[in-house]
């Protein structure tokens, strides 16, 4: 493997405090790729362990996240989200961290959302949802993946080839589809999850 390669794991494993050999690879991958072509669309990588006190200052709380993207043109993050499972990190269902307030389940895992980010449309979207009974404004349930208004982006073609030799995955030729179904799949488990820390409760509304 490549200098650009080894210097992507130690990274993530130096930022997200755990074993190299404990690192996907996956996001090894795209690591080099963004070193090499910069950032795919709206997304960028940001590899953090994630500060949650916005959302709850709960140590423990905090320590089931393990952020690894922004989003470029609006505050938002997406991060893996520690089940329960004992899940490798690769598997772990993708959260989505809305800088008002919203957390949501968005993706199965890092190979999804990958399939979904190459499909040729944008995340972004908005919808409403309860907390703590006021209803605001949010990204739910829980995002939209729509066709970019204008040109794909600059690296789009070498993104895709970046997914079919390095990952081999193929674009997801329905990723809103592929997105409510981890919604409906995961997002209960989460909620329940979030609402066992008292000072934090959402309640969603249903889609008429």
């Amino acid at each position: 493997m490549n200098e650009i390669y080894h210097d992507c794991v130690n990274m993530i494993a130096q930022n997200w405090q755990i074993d190299k050999n404990d690192v996907p690879e996956i996001l090894a991958q795209w690591c080099v790729f963004e070193q090499k072509h910069g950032q795919f669309s709206n997304v960028k990588l940001k590899i953090a362990k994630s500060n949650m006190d916005f959302w709850n200052d709960s140590p423990e709380f905090a320590s089931k996240f393990y952020l690894f993207t922004d989003y470029t043109d609006t505050y938002d993050s997406c991060a893996l989200w520690n089940d329960g499972n004992k899940k490798p990190l690769s598997e772990m269902p993708v959260v989505a961290l809305g800088d008002d307030g919203y957390l949501g389940i968005i993706a199965d895992n890092l190979g999804s959302f990958l399939r979904m980010l190459s499909s040729g449309y944008l995340c972004a979207a908005r919808n409403n949802y309860k907390v703590n009974g006021d209803e605001l404004e949010r990204y739910c349930p829980p995002l939209e993946w729509l066709p970019f208004e204008n040109d794909l982006p600059q690296n789009y073609f070498a993104f895709m080839e970046f997914m079919q030799n390095e990952l081999h995955l193929t674009p997801d030729s329905s990723p809103n589809e592929s997105l409510l179904k981890a919604y409906h799949q995961y997002n209960f488990q989460f909620i329940q999850w979030c609402n066992q820390y008292n000072s934090w409760k959402i309640d969603f509304i249903k889609d008429e």
